[in-house]
């Protein structure tokens, strides 16, 4: 067949058509047929997949991979979103809430590492990591600016409206820490993605944007401005710096297969929330301009100037301003007409209302943490909201902690351990043992603690959830810490002598649930109720 129409030519295309393969060719084009058709708009087993004329315009042929695009679009919808949130309210509104909801007051260390003989935790080593991680963190970054907490949400708040956060691992202490180890924070615009793509080095490697990369796509290096480079409008001549990848903790979220570079997290609804800016400033600016307008002044004709005319004191005959508190006396035959001014009516607050939705929805947040508009919601819409959200922020958190924590927490307890600051002498044969952290969630805020708070008790009656999960769940905090606050309390109300009273039961007032006792001089010092969480 190849051989065939290898010798077809448009020369000899009437004898062609008399040749006895025509046949031939005509019965295999009956039975491709469908596949023809199909192209033409014929019905197939997908319709996601129908071409006809509602579906030309949208694309039906990609073969370049998530790196290809990245590299003609990433600039751009970098510059998009950072744009964005410093101008646009609603923008800023969803990344301070993705924030919150994901780091909230800071994400917590509780180390887990057990006793070597029976089943209980190792107590005294637990808090002693705990503490030292909570020193360290007081002067962790670099230029000793920020501690753990403030740099922990500078990076996320990066990586969701730039896509990405770069930190270099510094090995030599800052400010009073101990611990020879700093972090650096390395900006997006820092990787030098000036350099050709196509360029292949020693080994097989290739450069990407400024990320040198092996034959099987895994960061080999990173070739990084400095940060003053990015300082200045236009070209610079500074040069790159190739940092190996072992010093570099690249943080994005990969979303397709061999991905190399992080998205805005915005990017899916940044057209929309432009679109949206711009619908709402037409309508300002139409209101505003219609308000400006006192009224019009309708004269039967124009003969004594003209409409070209101007008048004696060189002023417009058609235009004419009117002071405030002044009282214009009309001239014969002229009537005046007061235009109503145009503003958003039912129709636009409802549009613009959807257009949020639909931008909240595109980056994983509600639209009444996006709108902050809690006027339509009540407590099952937002129940409901809670629920949607919570398994995103859940996973956006296992995610942030996978990358970023427990990455540098490894570093730190051998640097710790290295410059005999964590005095843990079987820490290099026992290697695995401290390697526990725990990861302390923001807590979830109740909507309703009533409904809610019994049914938490239900759960724990019943055996299906345990308290450790409660708490953590609902308070962000740490059961044990919660145990030893109640022992504190009531070694402090022993101390004093003053208990608050059990809270009654449901035949009781309740106006004695929040009474204070003291007992009496001449009376027995009452034992403290049983402190059980």
């Amino acid at each position: 067949m190849n051989k065939l129409l290898s010798t077809f030519t448009w020369s000899n295309l009437t004898n062609w058509q008399r040749s006895p393969a025509l046949s031939l060719i005509r019965g295999l084009s009956r039975s491709i047929a469908p596949i023809s058709e199909f192209g033409r708009g014929r019905p197939s087993g997908f319709g996601g997949a129908s071409r006809n004329r509602l579906t030309d315009d949208q694309i039906t042929a990609d073969g370049f991979t998530v790196n290809a695009h990245l590299r003609n679009s990433l600039q751009i919808l970098r510059a998009r979103s950072v744009d964005l949130v410093r101008n646009d309210p609603v923008a800023k509104a969803i990344v301070q809430s993705l924030l919150n909801n994901i780091a909230g007051c800071g994400i917590n260390l509780q180390s887990k590492v057990e006793q070597l003989r029976g089943s209980g935790m190792a107590s005294a080593v637990n808090d002693l990591i705990e503490a030292k991680w909570k020193e360290w963190g007081k002067n962790c970054e670099v230029t000793e600016r920020l501690n753990f907490w403030e740099l922990e949400r500078l990076i996320l708040r990066t990586v969701i409206v730039q896509g990405e956060c770069l930190i270099r691992i510094i090995k030599k202490s800052s400010g009073n820490s101990k611990v020879p180890l700093s972090l650096e924070f390395i900006a997006p615009q820092q990787l030098d993605e000036a350099l050709i793509h196509s360029q292949f080095l020693t080994g097989g490697n290739r450069l990407f944007m400024g990320i040198e990369v092996d034959p099987w796509l895994k960061p080999v290096a990173y070739w990084i401005t400095p940060a003053n480079a990015t300082e200045q409008y236009g070209t610079t001549a500074l040069l790159s710096e190739r940092v190996p990848a072992s010093e570099i903790i690249h943080i994005y979220s990969m979303e397709e297969p061999h991905q190399l570079r992080g998205i805005p997290w915005l990017y899916a609804s940044l057209t929309k929330l432009w679109n949206l800016t711009k619908f709402e400033q037409s309508l300002l600016t139409r209101a505003r301009v219609a308000a400006n307008i006192s009224f019009f002044v309708r004269q039967p004709d124009l003969q004594e100037y003209g409409s070209e005319q101007l008048l004696p004191d060189g002023s417009n005959p058609m235009e004419e301003n009117i002071p405030e508190g002044v009282l214009r006396k009309l001239l014969p035959g002229e009537d005046i007409t007061i235009p109503p001014i145009p503003a958003p009516d039912a129709n636009s607050i409802e549009f613009i209302r959807t257009q949020i939705k639909h931008a909240a929805v595109g980056t994983g947040t509600t639209y009444s943490s996006a709108a902050g508009d809690f006027s339509e919601n009540n407590y099952s819409q937002s129940r409901m909201e809670q629920l949607k959200s919570l398994p995103e922020i859940r996973a956006a958190q296992k995610w942030f902690c996978e990358k970023f924590h427990s990455v540098v927490y490894g570093i730190w307890m051998d640097q710790a351990v290295l410059a005999n600051d964590l005095p843990l002498p079987d820490y290099w044969l026992r290697y695995d043992r401290y390697h526990k952290p725990a990861w302390q969630f923001p807590g979830i805020r109740l909507q309703d603690p009533d409904k809610e708070a019994d049914a938490y008790i239900k759960l724990i009656e019943n055996g299906l959830v345990s308290r450790t999960w409660v708490v953590q769940e609902t308070t962000g905090q740490d059961y044990e810490e919660v145990l030893k606050e109640l022992k504190a309390e009531q070694e402090l109300q022993k101390k004093y002598g003053v208990f608050p009273n059990v809270i009654p039961n449901q035949n009781q007032p309740s106006q004695a649930q929040n009474t204070i006792t003291e007992p009496a001089a001449n009376q027995p010092q009452a034992s403290p109720p049983s402190g059980t969480a």
